[in-house]
């Protein structure tokens, strides 16, 4: 057993220890060891296709909460809707998402899931030809959902902010391939243009007071950051402990 021990590799032990951490910050500061969106993933696990929609948030008794919108395509190629409960979420996650309300936070085709920030319905179904079209008009090019699908101008929140095919565009050019999330200028999607939307004008999060929500997001801001710093500072002394020891050497055969 002794000599098992002393062979034990280093850079698997850091590897534990680092773990260790991130597990152990998860379930600290936030208190939760699994975020809302992730519960919601694992209760569709069987599901081969779908859409999760960031459809509202909130800030109350002390805990972040997020609500979904799951999106699941029926035999008809129309949408099923449902909304879920309020989950909790950690400080981190909401602050990330503070800015997406009415944006895909996941997306899953062919059993294969995609976790990435869009505009709502730009993973699946705007731009495909199965749902709608392009239409020209004066003021450019706007995606159109017609026939049976029509209703998903409404699910998709794009009454009032239409999809535009420079702004799909730019997305699918430059911003899809690396993950990185996209609002379009001025914030033409996310939680400012979806508070517009009738969805967005009902939810729990616009209904606060703006006081209350500028509150929010001072508060979850110096949480997160403040998270982030004790997860470094407790990486680094890991980090430097291990180092210590892998320079000291185990004990002689």
């Amino acid at each position: 057993m002794k000599k098992l021990i002393e062979n034990f590799p280093i850079k698997t032990a850091v590897l534990f220890a680092f773990v260790a951490i991130l597990l152990g910050a998860c379930s600290s500061g936030g208190r939760y060891s699994e975020e809302g969106l992730d519960t919601v993933i694992k209760s569709y696990r069987e599901t081969p296709d779908l859409t999760i929609i960031l459809y509202d948030q909130n800030y109350e008794s002390g805990q972040y909460q997020h609500q979904y919108q799951v999106l699941i395509p029926l035999a008809d190629s129309t949408l099923d809707s449902k909304v879920t409960p309020f989950y909790p979420v950690s400080d981190k996650f909401f602050n990330a998402n503070i800015d997406n309300l009415g944006m895909e936070l996941a997306n899953k085709k062919d059993g294969a899931l995609t976790k990435t920030v869009a505009p709502a319905g730009y993973s699946q179904y705007v731009g495909n030809p199965k749902y709608g079209r392009w239409s020209e008009n004066s003021g450019g090019s706007f995606w159109e959902f017609y026939g049976k699908f029509a209703f998903m101008n409404s699910m998709f929140h794009m009454v009032s902010s239409p999809a535009r095919y420079g702004y799909y565009n730019d997305y699918r050019r430059n911003y899809a391939p690396s993950g990185r999330t996209y609002r379009g200028p001025n914030n033409y999607y996310g939680s400012q243009s979806y508070m517009k939307s009738s969805t967005g004008r009902n939810s729990s999060w616009s209904n606060k007071p703006s006081t209350f929500r500028n509150d929010v997001r001072s508060r979850v801001q110096r949480s997160s950051t403040a998270s982030k710093s004790r997860i470094s500072r407790t990486s680094s002394r890991t980090s430097s402990s291990s180092s210590s020891r892998s320079r000291g050497g185990g004990s002689g055969k």
